[in-house]
């Protein structure tokens, strides 16, 4: 006892030694915890320095990629404009005009479009040296291309992946049949003439298959051989064969066939604004050696090694691409399409409004060395392609049955299957001209589903043969029981102001069906008032802007749409494809919002909203709940459409185009990526102007930019959080129409000199503000209508000046 105590009082009781331990431990563990927190800081700050320097890099990177490829195409359009001089002695006609990419397929890493417009000729082909010639001094037909010609035609060229891709895209869109099946399609004519190619009469005569099998063999003797043939020989048995019936029938007619056949598996047909496109074989509209454009191919050709089946992927994206390539411009009611593949077997493809239908037709012959007998399959083959030549001149599938299809004048009993009932006799026997080659407007590019084309026309009647009125002309494909005249009229009778007037409206009859499992596509004929330009027009680099203008105009749009929403208090119209080339500017003042074909007219109910089960319009331009496709549809989803048109003409007037616009507006193929790039650049205001990089943007633009943002995306409600959840928009709590008046008020009395300002330049602000007020007073006064959805003022003064609101005050 007194030896511990005499320990404790040294201090070295082993108890508190055991307490000074854990202690220093403790202390000891914190430093460690410290410094292992301190290191991971560091590394945090590191790395995110390291982002940093990275992201400088890329975007270092990606200016000196600009630059590189700014380089390469001002050499690669040196070459085509010396190649083009080169060949212009032998060229007079102009050139066609440029077009867009079609929906879903992706934009080209190049700008291609002078390119390819200086090395084209004025049809398409692109320009090539002489043929080359063998030791005797004779043509061997093989065209040579110069180091520079295959290095430009290498750029230009769609990739096996992108045509994998359109494949996979319609596969079910993709139906198999027999020969007669497409036969029935093609009409009675063609069956009638198939019978009598079974029974070898008139040109399917024995004596005729001799000469073309003689020709044949003499043709294609380089392609002799057994085992595998690669695509090359094949297409040496294609060109052959086709260029043998071609020749036997020309001397059987005695004179020019209306229909040729051009092998382009080593030229390039023009393709304006997309990437180049060379189809193996054209039978093509025009004289022998012509140059087709697209609009003049009639039946495209694919062809593959014998390794490759029908059922190719690449193959049918080659094929199906030709088909959207070839009703960009030309309104058909069917497309024939062939292909060449495995052991020279062909197929036979029709494509239709609905749906793509395929069937086996026969074989190629095998050269030989003398004549033989065809077995059955082989005469098929040979029989087909005579009645390719003999019958589709009749016809060429356009919807205008003229020797030149669309492009030439024509009367309404020129379109087969039109029906005339309703039309009044002197519109029957009126001439109508075609005022451009290239549609206007409308939904070309898609190949199954509602498709239209839009033509400016002049319109003779009998009675008045030297003067002619302006109108527009369109065609127009659509599901049954959604007849777009129905639809025009219906909205015309809710009161909205600024649709053009109908003149005629008739269907076209026909098959059009190629399954039983799909839904029914029916054909129409629209007439209606003249509409002018594309809004865009306004914005033209040309022009010197006018703010009072544009704000007068787009007043305009909203005013339809908002009347064809509050027009009637039992239904409500919503036009669910709002886009660049549907809304249109008259004289560069007088709005209209044309295309109804995919709208919807639905009850009215107390939320405005109705349910679809499809997704429709252009995808570029489709609201952000639309592109997730919810299963509601508004008027703010047609008002958001129409402020991502304004927001595409300002950043193409006055913006960069930055990899966003591109993936944008150009690499529309996937509706995620549009949705991710949209929600990053509206992710707030700041972020929607400064993306744009805008360059010389007056401030009053930039003021309606911002106004109309806020408009569309009210105080609580960003990109983000429209998209999270189906159901009724948030928005419509929100939007109040008096407040889209006092935008448009607000920037065109801004935006106008005082000493041209008058109430006329604002009128169409004006007939907005007079329908708010009749609108905000039927709300208000009526008992029995269900309430709206919109929250509307009332005692709006559509003539009063506007005070700018605070938030302009602030700026």
């Amino acid at each position: 006892m007194e030896q511990t105590d005499a320990t404790r009082s040294q201090g070295t009781d082993p108890i508190d030694n055991l307490v000074n331990a854990v202690n220093a431990l403790v202390a000891a563990q914190k430093e460690q915890g410290d410094r292992i927190d301190a290191a991971v800081n560091s590394l945090i700050v590191a790395q995110k320095e390291q982002a940093r320097e990275q992201t400088a890099r890329d975007e270092q990177r990606a200016r000196e990629q600009t630059v590189r490829d700014a380089n390469l195409n001002s050499r690669l359009d040196q070459i085509a404009q010396r190649l083009d001089r080169q060949s212009r002695a032998s060229i007079s006609q102009p050139m066609l005009s440029p077009s867009r990419l079609p929906l879903r397929m992706s934009a080209p890493r190049f700008d291609i479009n002078n390119s390819i417009h200086s090395a084209t000729n004025y049809q398409g082909i692109t320009t090539s040296q002489p043929a080359r010639k063998n030791s005797s001094g004779r043509s061997t037909g093989q065209s040579v291309e110069s180091t520079t010609q295959k290095a430009q035609r290498k750029l230009l060229t769609v990739s096996s992946m992108e045509y994998a891709r359109l494949a996979k895209e319609n596969e079910d869109n993709v139906h198999h049949g027999s020969v007669d099946d497409i036969l029935a399609y093609l009409g009675d004519d063609w069956m009638t003439a198939w019978g009598k190619a079974q029974k070898d009469t008139d040109a399917f005569s024995q004596a005729n298959m001799d000469r073309i099998l003689m020709n044949y063999n003499a043709r294609a003797a380089s392609s002799r051989g057994k085992g595998h043939l690669s695509e090359e020989k094949v297409q040496t048995r294609t060109n052959a064969l086709v260029s043998s019936v071609e020749d036997m029938l020309t001397v059987f007619s005695g004179g020019e066939l209306e229909l040729r056949w051009m092998d382009t598996h080593r030229s390039t047909i023009r393709t304006l604004g997309r990437a180049a496109r060379k189809p193996d074989g054209v039978f093509y509209i025009g004289k022998s050696g012509a140059s087709p454009h697209w609009s003049f191919v009639a039946v495209p050709v694919e062809v593959k090694s014998s390794k490759v089946g029908s059922k190719d992927s690449v193959l049918n994206g080659q094929l199906i691409w030709n088909y959207i390539d070839m009703a960009r411009d030309q309104p058909r009611r069917f497309i024939l399409g062939l292909t060449i593949s495995k052991e020279g077997e062909l197929h036979a493809q029709i494509c239709m409004p609905n749906g793509v239908l395929s069937a086996w037709i026969g074989s190629l012959p095998t050269p030989a060395d003398r004549i033989i007998a065809m077995p059955d399959a082989q005469k098929d083959a040979v029989r087909f392609l005579i009645l390719i030549f003999q019958l589709l001149p009749n016809d060429y599938g356009y919807l205008v049955r003229k020797p030149r299809g669309i492009h030439e004048t024509f009367r309404l009993s020129d379109i087969p299957g039109l029906s005339l009932d309703g039309i009044d006799e002197e519109h029957r026997g009126s001439t109508i001209a075609i005022q451009q080659v290239t549609a206007k407007g409308g939904r070309r590019e898609a190949i199954t589903g509602p498709r239209s084309w839009v033509f400016p026309v002049n319109v003779v009647s009998p009675s008045a043969k030297n003067s002619s009125k302006h109108y527009m002309l369109k065609f127009h494909w659509y599901y049954a029981g959604k007849s777009e005249a129905e639809i025009h009229e219906q909205v015309q009778t809710l009161g909205a102001p600024y649709v053009p007037n109908l003149i005629f409206a008739s269907s076209i009859d026909g098959k059009t069906n190629i399954s039983s499992d799909v839904q029914t596509i029916c054909g129409e004929v629209l007439l209606m008032e003249y509409a002018g330009e594309s809004v865009s027009s306004l914005f033209c680099p040309s022009k010197n802007i006018s703010v009072s203008r544009i704000a007068d105009v787009f007043a305009g749009y909203a005013h339809t749409l908002l009347a064809a929403n509050e027009g009637s208090e039992s239904v409500f119209a919503l036009h669910r494809d709002i886009s660049e080339n549907n809304l249109l500017v008259r004289d560069g003042a007088t709005p209209f919002i044309i295309d109804w074909g995919c709208g919807i007219v639905a009850t009215k109910g107390k939320s405005r909203m109705t349910s679809v089960n499809s997704m429709v319009g252009t995808a570029v331009f489709m609201g952000l709940r639309v592109l997730k496709q919810f299963s509601q549809r508004s008027f703010a989803d047609d008002l958001e459409s129409v402020f991502l048109v304004f927001a595409l003409c300002v950043w193409k007037r006055y913006g960069s185009k930055t990899s966003l616009y591109k993936g944008l507006w150009e690499s529309n193929d996937d509706a995620q990526n549009v949705i991710t790039s949209r929600c990053f650049w509206l992710s707030s205001e700041l972020s929607f102007l400064s993306e744009m990089k805008l360059s010389n943007c007056p401030r009053k633009v930039e003021i309606l930019a911002t106004d109309l943002y806020s408009f569309i995306f009210p105080a609580g409600i960003s990109a983000y959080e429209l998209i999270q959840e189906d159901g009724d928009d948030p928005r419509l709590d929100k939007i109040d129409p008096a407040n889209l008046f006092t935008i448009f008020k607000t920037a065109a009395e801004q935006g106008t000199d005082s000493a041209i300002y008058t109430d006329d330049t604002l009128k169409h602000i004006h007939a907005l503000g007079r329908y708010v007020n009749t609108i905000g007073d039927s709300h208000n006064n009526s008992n029995n209508q269900e309430p709206s959805a919109l929250k509307i003022k009332r005692n709006v003064d559509p003539s009063s000046p506007t005070s700018p609101t605070n938030k302009k005050q602030r700026r």
